[in-house]
């Protein structure tokens, strides 16, 4: 079983991302991405592989629901640490 196959995608939006570098990145639900995050403090799941699942509902949130590739559980990351990979 795959991760596309174990998980339903709800939402079928595009976000486009202007990171602090200035690259601008579209992030589309169901799609892999890695995790690498713009502090360089931050150790929390660094170069993970996920899966993106669903964007937050809260107002001005910047988190988005993600499905890590590795162990297939659930997590809450920010969409701009989101890298394709």
């Amino acid at each position: 079983m795959t991760v596309r196959e174990s998980y339903e995608i709800h939402d079928f939006e595009t976000y486009k991302v202007v990171k602090r570098n200035g690259h601008v990145t579209e992030i589309h639900p169901g799609r892999i991405y890695r995790i690498k995050p713009l502090n360089k403090n931050r150790k929390r799941h660094v170069g993970r592989r996920c899966m993106l699942i669903a964007f937050s509902d809260d107002f001005m949130s910047f988190e988005a629901r993600v499905r890590f590739i590795d162990t297939y559980r659930e997590g809450k990351v920010d969409i701009r640490e989101l890298v394709e990979g």
